[in-house]
């Protein structure tokens, strides 16, 4: 017996399937390719070339931001495997300098503190560097969006989403 209520309390708390395209709501439905093909014949020659030329900057200036962004990661990246490769020489001149075991596991000791360290620096680092990254795309698609329906729905519901700020204090603790 004990199964069979098992069973029936599984079947009844599975979820159903998911709502097809047809029965999704109409906010989140796509135009169909006559709508668009409407709408594109209410634009004058004027607003297509106007929307054409704020679409290609918007785009232009994600690939900038890209660019800019992946540069700075790399000189970053660059940097810390400098970085590491100091840290490894000065590790092998001081085990090679140590005269016993104690002066060995002290120096051993204090290379891995200074990893430790330096790693955390390099990740705290690299994580500003994507926060950064991310803020200045979504204030570029902030701006062009801004004035498409629905954009202050999706700020409220973005204000209600947890704050990973504190994941800051976690990288640098």
């Amino acid at each position: 017996k004990p199964a069979r209520k098992k069973a029936k309390r599984a079947a009844k708390s599975t979820p159903k399937a998911p709502r097809s395209a047809a029965q999704a709501p109409a906010m989140f439905a796509l135009p169909d390719a006559t709508q668009l093909a409407e709408y594109a014949k209410t634009l004058t020659p004027e607003q297509a070339f106007e929307l054409y030329r704020a679409n290609a900057k918007l785009a232009l200036d994600v690939i900038d931001a890209a660019i800019e962004s992946t540069a700075k990661m790399r000189r970053l990246q660059f940097e810390g495997e400098e970085s590491a490769r100091t840290m490894q020489k000065k590790a092998a001149r001081r085990a090679a300098e140590a005269g016993d075991v104690p002066t060995l596991m002290a120096a051993g000791q204090s290379v891995s503190q200074e990893a430790i360290e330096r790693s955390m620096a390099y990740w705290g680092q690299m994580f500003d560097l994507v926060v950064e990254m991310q803020k200045r795309l979504f204030a570029l698609m902030e701006n062009q969006m801004s004035d498409v329906p629905g954009v202050k729905q999706a700020k409220a519901a973005m204000a209600m989403m947890p704050d990973m700020t504190k994941m800051q204090n976690v990288v640098s603790a």
